[in-house]
């Protein structure tokens, strides 16, 4: 059975090309502006087209704050002081961003070359590591919510972000910023997880959870480990994710994983709840080929996972994660058999009946058993005598658009 993935959603366009719909809509059909605007939206998703990006509501207020946006940047011809990031900030809402997840005013501040000048001020010299982070946050935001910024990534600007993330005199927020970035630069995009690799952003994050293991450094550490490792871009036909995960490998990131994990769990359980879901993650994600699942397998990962189990079965984000993991160790035929004892087969249950309202959870839960199963009677049978069939309805009924 193959490893459990996570699916692309569709592809997006322009704000200007919507609005010139609707006035064609409206023009062609001799309909209401609301009328245009709900058949435009329904003739894109026909086409595939995701419209999260857009601003749909035909608001003449945002046609304004748009056109405000995009002056402002124009405005602005040389990025290269703290002055001019402190602009490009505060028209995405200041570092906490909350413009930028308005889609209006990420598309103008894209359009008008927003996100390269921003790349350009994070990158100038004369800027504090307070006004770095916070113009490398309000990036963030605009990679995380606006596909089209992520083609704004060269492998320059990778490596000027790896270089301040993994300087050993940066700040510790900054460097979250930054590797944040990173991560939200890679989404859905083979082309950026190439840059950032290239540019050292795995080893600088392998580096991180060596030397700097603080509970938030390690917790965005192993989420830019994933990334990296993700094969999400489906617009591509190879996807190097198995080479990248290989060449971290190499470089010892599964023991490291394994041995931050337990360091959190022994020595350090009151930040366990921090770092181990991102761990855990992380490790679903190297978990995708047999080489992998052997290593992860022998380094003692089962161990660790079971372990967060049965001390914390109360925290949903953890058991999510941990038996996401396990989902994909289990379509491994050689080492199955170990996570299919009773007395692992009832934590898994347990953790499915604790959270029967999370759905990821119970697809996990689910997809996990169905590989453990495959080709193995003996382990349904283990199962059944656990009374896990009565568990599985429970969340096959209550969550009817999972995958199963």
């Amino acid at each position: 059975m193959a490893a459990h993935v996570e699916h692309s959603h569709g592809r997006q366009v322009a704000q200007s090309y919507f609005d010139e719909l609707v006035e064609e809509n409206m023009r062609d059909f001799e309909v209401s502006r609301e009328e245009a605007i709900k058949d435009t939206i329904e003739e894109l998703k026909a086409q595939g087209v995701d419209v999260c990006n857009l601003d749909t509501t035909g608001d003449a207020g945002a046609a304004a704050e748009r056109a405000e946006v995009a002056a402002a940047v124009a405005a602005i011809k040389s990025p290269d002081d703290v002055g001019d990031l402190s602009r490009l900030v505060a028209l995405l809402g200041g570092a906490g961003g909350e413009a930028a997840r308005a889609a209006h005013n990420r598309e103008a501040f894209f359009a008008a070359g927003g996100v390269v000048k921003l790349f350009d001020a994070i990158a100038g010299a004369g800027c504090a590591d307070a006004d770095v982070g916070a113009g490398a946050d309000a990036l963030s935001l605009m990679m995380k919510w606006h596909a089209p910024s992520r083609n704004a990534m060269r492998r320059e600007r990778a490596a000027a972000l790896v270089n301040k993330a993994g300087g050993d005199e940066s700040d510790e927020q900054l460097c979250i910023s930054c590797l944040a970035l990173l991560r939200h630069s890679c989404l859905k995009s083979e082309s950026n997880k190439n840059c950032v690799f290239n540019a050292s952003g795995g080893q600088v994050a392998l580096f991180l959870l060596e030397h700097r293991p603080t509970p938030r450094l390690v917790k965005e550490s192993a989420l830019l480990l994933r990334a990296i490792c993700m094969a999400d871009d489906y617009s591509v036909k190879v996807s190097g994710a198995h080479d990248r995960t290989r060449d971290l490998n190499k470089l010892g990131a599964v023991g490291l994983l394994v041995q931050t994990c337990k360091d959190f769990r022994e020595e350090r359980a009151n930040d366990a709840s921090v770092v181990l879901p991102a761990l855990f993650a992380c490790v679903k994600q190297f978990c995708t080929n047999v080489d992998s699942v052997k290593a992860t397998v022998d380094a003692g990962m089962l161990d660790e996972i079971f372990d967060a189990l049965r001390s914390r079965g109360a925290d949903a984000s953890l058991c999510r994660s941990g038996l996401g993991a396990l989902r994909n160790i289990a379509a491994d035929d050689d080492v199955k058999h170990r996570l299919m004892s009773v007395e692992h087969v009832g934590l898994i249950l347990e953790a499915m009946r604790n959270h029967g309202g999370d759905s990821l959870l119970q697809e996990h839960g689910l997809g996990m058993f169905a590989a453990a199963c495959l080709r193995r009677p003996d382990h349904s049978q283990t199962l059944f005598a656990s009374d896990g069939v009565p568990t599985m309805l429970r969340g096959m009924r209550t969550h009817p658009e999972v995958e199963k």
